[in-house]
């Protein structure tokens, strides 16, 4: 099953890229959910890596486009950002310290699934709806 399939128009938020991107998101932490029981340490790293390293991308490019919209509610928004990427980076330091990988991956992929929905569906559809 791809992110596409599993899209719901629901999380549409009317702006084609920052859909994309989100679908893009999903995408990777699908890639996260199929592979962490299989995968090495080293390899589970690496797509938590991937999923930072885009989402601060798409953070980056959200935020551009809010502030092209004069979105008065940006410093919040930027806040859910950085809170999701510090969560981010300490789940990728848990992984260098736990053994039961298993566990870890799966509380990431639990909080990445909610995080991504509920972004989306109460701050980015808002902020785009306003903005």
């Amino acid at each position: 099953m791809t992110a596409q399939d599993s899209w719901n128009p629901l999380w549409n938020t009317g702006v084609a890229n920052v859909d994309a991107e989100h679908l893009q998101l999903l995408e990777i932490w699908q890639s996260f959910q199929m592979n962490y029981r299989d995968l090495s340490p080293a390899v589970i790293g690496s797509l938590l890596n991937e999923l930072i390293e885009y989402a601060t991308y798409h953070f980056d490019h959200e935020e551009q486009q809010l502030a092209q919209r004069h979105y008065d509610r940006l410093p919040e928004h930027q806040a859910a950002h950085q809170q999701l990427l510090a969560t981010a980076l300490d789940f990728c330091d848990q992984l260098k310290t736990t053994h039961d990988r298993a566990s870890l991956a799966a509380e990431v992929g639990t909080f990445f699934q909610r995080w991504i929905i509920q972004h989306i569906l109460t701050m980015d559809q808002t902020a785009f709806r306003e903005g």
